[in-house]
């Protein structure tokens, strides 16, 4: 029975891990074969001269319960950059809050007021801001208010989160194509991170950066007019979003009802429905974003995001939608899901060895075939980051041969505690749901680096004691001492030193000093993100770029 589980686990996790190979192999086939402008991005002229605008956008900030300061000093640099490009007249700032804290609240509005009049100027109508008294529907709510009460004029508006940025020559381009596509409804962006100073958010964002083309260019590929709305740095058509994109009330309570929290993919099924194109653009720079400052934020993240995808099961039923469309569901619920069947795949293995008193398959001699397999398909995608980035030459983007090297050999060493990690650990939120616990959306700590030991184990512990429990087995079991399961096991019971360390101000200094982890954004800062990124990423651009040369 144990060994039926086993194989049924297996065989379920396998082909979804095997679709992000699969898309891996397109990037690289498109990338060396190809033209990613001409076959997938058509509606998108990523070069030549800015084109002219006629509408109006809204660039709309969804605010909440986060320090204020930040988002005025990137409205001052995109409003700089607009500027620029002779097209600001054609774009307007929106602060949506929906902030709870009345300290913050109380310095938004005086923030909004000090900077109002310099903002606005030149744009195309005055910075506004609103404040939601009452929070309904979570930040999907947040912007169908907008859009029930503030949105008329604008043809197109950009939902961006707190901790956004996007360059005006992609905004311009953006918005050109949709003047100049009226079968589109909404272009979601990939973007990359603005250059960090946590070591744990140079390690994270290096890897999502690295492999942004990769991963981009097979989604676009095989999605097609059927894109995912990823939430935030996407242009969407306002008067079909408006009205065939307002989100139902799911009957019962939550967690798996109530109001929508992972709003996103529903919203891009209904724009699609509406018979809209809703397009994923090949990653471009100039949408950014911020990573987690360290690995509590990161889960209390990936928690909101696994409660919210829990809630799609009702899409599976839902009339209209296309067996496409019925797919990705599958595909996204998989996702999060098989993080919870690998967590218990691992235990069941483990179970089944001590039940049979027989060696783990990695002893035998005809095992290295299907491992080999295994790890190709998981790791497929980022293989073919590697591949990409030599075809394209393109390791002096990342501080020279030597740093992209190193860089790649630490990201690897550091992806399986953090997978082991993570997979408990939705498995622990997926029992906390069935138990009637919900998390709530609230501000995230973006500015403050270290972690203390205390909050690290608070956060920890049920995966710290899955680890230590583990350990005790492997010292009573002699047949369960193998790499992978002594790996599983230390991964998890070194959780909270791992976190306290990835997260602390030294390791970040480190880092930034020996410029690992350099990102393309480091070696040359765009000019929208210079007055953004912190000053010590700044002084070590010059470094950077003198040593890459060299190399």
């Amino acid at each position: 029975m144990l060994e039926a589980f086993i194989l049924f686990c297996a065989t379920a996790y396998m082909p979804f891990a095997a679709i992000l190979l699969v898309e891996s192999v397109l990037s690289v086939a498109i990338v060396t074969f190809g033209n990613a402008e001409r076959s997938i991005q058509p509606y998108f002229p990523a070069q030549g001269q800015l084109p002219k605008l006629s509408s109006t956008t809204a660039l709309a900030f969804c605010m909440r319960n986060e320090d204020p300061e930040p988002l005025f000093d990137r409205l001052h640099a995109m409003q700089s950059a607009l500027r620029k490009t002779g097209r600001l007249q054609h774009f307007r700032f929106v602060l949506l809050s929906d902030t709870s804290n009345e300290d913050i609240a109380i310095e938004e509005l005086r923030l909004f007021t000090r900077f109002r009049n310099d903002i606005s100027k030149g744009m195309s109508r005055p910075l506004f801001y609103r404040r939601r008294k009452i929070n309904t529907g979570y930040k999907a709510g947040n912007v169908q208010d907008f859009l029930d009460c503030h949105s008329c004029g604008y043809d197109s508006f950009v939902v961006l989160d707190q901790d956004s940025v996007m360059c005006s020559d992609l905004l311009v381009r953006l918005v050109s194509s949709m003047e100049r596509y009226p079968q589109l409804g909404m272009i979601q962006t990939a973007f990359c991170s603005i250059p960090p100073l946590s070591a744990f958010s140079r390690i994270t964002s290096y890897s999502k950066r690295f492999s942004a083309r990769v991963r981009s260019l097979g989604q676009a590929w095989w999605l097609g007019d059927s894109a995912l709305y990823w939430g935030h740095n996407a242009i969407i058509r306002t008067a079909p979003f408006r009205e065939h994109c307002r989100l139902p009330e799911l009957p019962g309570r939550p967690p798996f009802g109530g109001h929508i929290i992972g709003h996103d993919l529903m919203e891009s099924i209904l724009l699609r429905r509406a018979g809209y194109d809703v397009r994923l653009l090949p990653f471009i720079p100039g949408s950014f974003e911020e990573e987690p400052l360290n690995l509590i934020e990161a889960l209390r993240r990936h928690q909101r995001w696994f409660q919210g995808t829990m809630q799609y099961w009702f899409l599976l039923t839902e009339p209209g939608l296309s067996l496409f469309q019925r797919i990705q569901v599958v595909r996204i619920l998989a996702i999060y899901l098989m993080q919870v069947v690998s967590f218990v795949l691992t235990l069941a293995v483990i179970v089944n060895i001590i039940r049979n008193g027989s060696r783990p398959m990695s002893t035998t001699s005809n095992s290295t075939l299907p491992k080999l397999i295994i790890l190709l398909i998981t790791r497929g995608m980022k293989t073919a980051a590697i591949l990409e980035g030599v075809l394209r030459s393109s390791t002096k983007q990342y501080g020279g041969v030597l740093r992209w090297s190193v860089a790649i050999v630490i990201e690897s060493v550091f992806v399986m505690p953090m997978t082991a990690i993570i997979s408990a650990s939705v498995t622990y939120y997926l029992i906390a749901m069935f138990t009637g616990h919900a998390v709530s959306w609230d501000g995230q700590n973006r500015n403050r680096l270290g972690l203390s030991w205390r909050a690290a184990y608070r956060a920890l512990w049920p995966v710290t004691m899955v680890g230590f429990g583990v350990l005790a087995l492997l010292c009573r079991y002699p047949e369960l001492r193998d790499w992978w399961i002594i790996n599983w096991a230390l991964s998890l019971a070194l959780s909270v030193p791992f976190t306290v360390l990835t997260a602390s101000p030294a390791l970040a200094q480190f880092t930034t000093r020996w410029r690992l982890f350099t990102t393309p954004e480091e070696v040359e800062i765009p000019t929208v993100l210079k007055t953004i990124v912190d000053p010590k990423i700044k002084t070590a651009q010059n470094t950077i770029v003198d040593r890459a040369k060299t190399e």
